[in-house]
């Protein structure tokens, strides 16, 4: 079994935290605010239709 040098782990250990890890955490706070609004606009649906009814 072919392992890799040690040369070549770090490198990717690097690329992960400098490259991969911003990217998903973007998309995490993304979604996150997506699904903040679509709360808030669920909530403000059910508040008109109280009020109206």
């Amino acid at each position: 079994m072919w392992h890799k040098p040690e040369l070549m782990l770090v490198r990717d250990r690097l690329i992960g935290r400098f490259q991969v890890r911003p990217i998903f955490k973007r998309i995490k706070q993304t979604i996150l605010l997506l699904l903040l609004f679509l709360s808030l606009n669920c909530l403000i649906l059910v508040l008109n239709l109280i009020i109206k009814s």
